[in-house]
């Protein structure tokens, strides 16, 4: 199974949002910035 995931960046929140290979949304969802950079961190240390 293939999984896009798209950011849409923002000043006070970011919208995450990912789609399976047919177009069919898996997860539309706020992202807090701080939550994000986080993860973005870790990615970049492994």
């Amino acid at each position: 199974m293939t999984i896009s995931i798209g950011i849409d960046t923002g000043k006070g929140f970011h919208w995450a949002c990912a789609v399976d290979e047919t177009g069919a949304v898996l997860l539309s969802r706020k992202v807090l910035n701080q939550i994000l950079q986080y993860h973005l961190s870790l990615q970049s240390q492994s």
